[in-house]
């Protein structure tokens, strides 16, 4: 288990940012970028979300190419090898 990353809640806005050309997934809670981020992915990626209470709901707001990352470094980062 690593540990780093903040837990979630209902009704906040969770973020993964995947870069393709570094191969890095990296997070965000609420707008703020988390500490511990997936390095060396070198295969295709898909999405999932999984719901785990009856009616609880995900609302996708936006899937998007970026011109350009939006993440930098963060205290105490760690990255995780897929």
């Amino acid at each position: 288990r690593i540990i780093g990353n903040i837990g979630f809640k209902d009704n906040q806005i969770i973020k993964a940012e995947y870069d393709s050309e570094k191969g890095t997934l990296i997070f965000f809670v609420d707008g703020v970028q988390q500490p511990v981020y997936i390095t060396e992915i070198k295969e295709k990626v898909r999405f999932i979300i999984f719901m785990w209470h009856a009616g609880a709901t995900c609302t996708i707001r936006s899937l998007k190419k970026l011109a350009r990352p939006t993440t930098g470094h963060v205290a105490n980062e760690k990255a995780v090898q897929w």
